[in-house]
């Protein structure tokens, strides 16, 4: 490619500095017709050299045959990805596969030693980070931030996630219960009819939960309450949505400064960035003039913290926005697949509540959620039957790839694990297309081994919902403790219902598994 840009460029100031042509004044519409020519023979130039020099040696899945077909199917596998997985997982019958995508061809793998040597690949050689910076466009989005593993900037947040949430975990669940009950109050305070029931949108309304809880666990209940960061939190989490979504339509050379266009229009970035550097050399200050610390994870960052340089604390502002939209994602809609099964099964509300009012005087703290059993496996089962994602596992091959059966993967190309369709197969569940809520409780006489594999947190190559089990999704436990939470509400405190029982559950955009956009549940407090 570079090539070519530099033999065009040259050949072109040569003839423009050729006498022959100096008295010769190419018109406007010559010189656009030039320019749009020219860009053409470079992206086919392109398209040509990954479709052609950068194929996988797998079996490949396309809409048509030939280079046409592979093209055609990268333009449409951005919109129906789900779809083309679902079909190339059939006829590949177990066996690596690749679909095309834009710039890219994705490898797919299903086997738990492939899984595994994935996993166990150095980070400079398969790496999920470039994905995510080009998936989120993270420099544009979180305010320049960029994934360097080799940081020791970057270590901190994710370690402050990964370990002192959880060891801290005992002291923030009695604010997050609290906190829990205060958007409850908000959100069904007027019904809309005389019967007392109200229309709800389940992710909206699990979006609005969420986006508190995080707001509250990330940077403390004073910031979290004040109504104009909240309120730029929602619009911030809203213009990333829409500008990643613009972002992967648009051409690398214009996409900066769209990008940036969309991000910073309202000031709503900005503003929570601002807020949070604030706070956070606020905190440096008032360093050991208090005895009481916060408990939040901004805190929590800055004790893992040895050199606080403005570079540092720069890093851990830009992991808390990302932070905050990882928290207004997947969590809610994990909630909101869970509302709409407990409407389509309601036999299974008697022994949750059960299992809910039996704790219920339980200390508010880690082993009370962990005792949920019931509710563990039914927010396994919603994830296995509706994970956010159709693939998960995603790195970038940084080297050539090949694995230890000869499937070989070239550089710049991406290897997936498809782990809808797996979740699907028969191969690894029994009966995978049915919702089976207590597919996951332990026997009486499981070991601590058994037990551990069989809960919601705990990820394994038949279980990819948080990702590989060498490197898990880091909030994990708190997904996982506050929606149980959320839904003990629900079920001790609402009844609740499917609007349109007909709809369904979802639609597939892309790679993402979303709630259909038209279901609506009619909730109503009991007495």
């Amino acid at each position: 490619m570079l090539k070519v840009t530099n033999f065009l460029a040259a050949l072109i100031t040569q003839a423009l500095s050729d006498e022959r042509f100096s008295g010769i004044c190419i018109s406007y519409w010559d010189g656009l017709a030039t320019l749009a020519f020219l860009l053409i023979f470079l992206q086919l130039h392109h398209i040509v050299g990954i479709y052609l020099f950068r194929r996988p040696n797998s079996f490949i899945w396309a809409r048509a045959p030939g280079f046409l077909g592979q093209w055609f199917t990268s333009i449409f596998d951005h919109v129906v990805a789900s779809d083309h997985i679902r079909h190339a997982y059939a006829e590949a019958d177990g066996k690596p596969f690749t679909i095309p995508g834009i710039g890219k061809y994705k490898t797919f793998i299903t086997n738990a030693q492939q899984l595994d040597e994935v996993e166990r690949a150095p980070q400079d050689q398969l790496s999920f980070n470039p994905i995510v910076e080009q998936q989120l466009a993270t420099h544009i989005i979180f305010h320049g931030f960029k994934f360097d593993p080799k940081d020791p900037r970057h270590t901190i947040p994710v370690h402050s996630l990964r370990v002192l949430f959880k060891k801290n975990i005992h002291s923030v669940i009695p604010l997050l219960k609290s906190e829990v009950s205060l958007v409850f109050e908000q959100e069904f305070e007027n019904a809309t009819n005389n019967s007392g029931w109200i229309k709800k949108q389940p992710f909206t309304l699990s979006q609005h939960l969420f986006e508190r809880l995080t707001n509250v666990v990330m940077v403390g209940k004073e910031l979290a309450d004040d109504p104009t960061f909240s309120r730029n939190v929602t619009r911030f989490i809203r213009n990333s949505r829409f500008a990643q979504e613009i972002l992967r339509w648009t051409p690398f050379l214009i996409g900066e400064v769209i990008g940036r266009i969309l991000m910073e229009w309202d000031g709503a970035k900005e503003m929570i960035y601002g807020r949070i550097m604030e706070l956070l050399w606020e905190r440096i200050s008032n360093d050991g003039k208090t005895d009481e610390k916060p408990v939040d994870m901004l805190q929590w960052m800055l004790d893992s913290t040895r050199r606080k340089t403005p570079q540092m604390i720069e890093r851990l502002g830009q992991h808390t926005m990302l932070f905050f939209f990882a928290g207004a994602n997947a969590p809610p809609m994990l909630i909101s697949f869970a509302l709409m099964y407990l409407c389509k099964y309601p036999e299974y509300l008697k022994p949750l509540k059960e299992e809910i009012i039996r704790l219920e005087h339980e200390p508010e703290n880690e082993a009370k959620y962990d005792s949920m059993i019931l509710m563990d496996s039914f927010l396994k089962e919603t994830s296995r039957l509706q994970p956010l994602l159709s693939f998960t596992m995603a790195r970038k091959v940084l080297k050539p790839f090949t694995f230890a059966d000869g499937t070989h993967v070239p550089k710049n190309n991406w290897i997936c694990a498809p782990q809808h369709v797996m979740n699907l197969d028969e191969a690894n569940y029994s009966s995978p297309h049915t919702f089976d809520p207590f597919r996951f409780v332990p026997s009486p006489e499981a070991s601590v081994e058994e037990v551990h594999a069989s809960k919601f947190t705990t990820p394994s190559h038949n279980f990819l919902y948080w990702s590989g089990p060498k490197r898990p999704c880091t909030g994990r436990y708190f997904v996982s403790v506050t929606s149980k939470m959320i839904l003990a509400e629900f079920i001790t405190s609402y009844e609740f219902k499917l609007e349109n029982p007909n709809l369904p559950e979802c639609f597939a955009w892309n790679h993402m598994l979303l709630p259909h956009p038209r279901t609506k549940i009619l909730f109503r407090r009991k007495s």
